[in-house]
Parts: structure tokens; C-alpha cells; sequence
């Protein structure tokens, strides 16, 4: 799939079903994955609460 369909098929989510969080994230995460100049990472709470103790 390339970076151009990617874009249009999380346009038409966000259009017609925005309460579709998982497609969203799924499909902004192949986005960014075309992004060659930023590293991107995610945490859980359970590391957020291991941090703070």
C-alpha cells in the first residue's frame, strides 16, 4: 500500500466512521511509517506507572 492511498483511506474514516479509533491508529501508524526523518515509539500506562514508582 502506498503513502497516497494510506492518506485517502484515513480521509474516508475520519469522514464517515471518526469514532473508528482502531482503524484510525492502524492506518496513522502506516502513515507515519513513511516518515524517514522521525522515530516514533508508544508506551502503556503500565510503563508510565513503573516510571513513577
Amino acid at each position: 500500500m502506498n503513502e497516497n492511498k494510506i492518506l485517502e483511506e484515513l480521509k474516508q474514516v475520519l469522514l464517515n466512521d471518526p469514532d473508528n479509533f482502531g482503524k484510525i491508529s492502524e492506518l496513522s501508524a502506516k502513515l507515519a511509517s513513511f516518515d524517514e526523518n522521525d522515530v516514533r515509539f508508544s508506551i502503556d500506562a503500565g510503563v508510565i506507572d513503573r516510571l513513577g514508582n
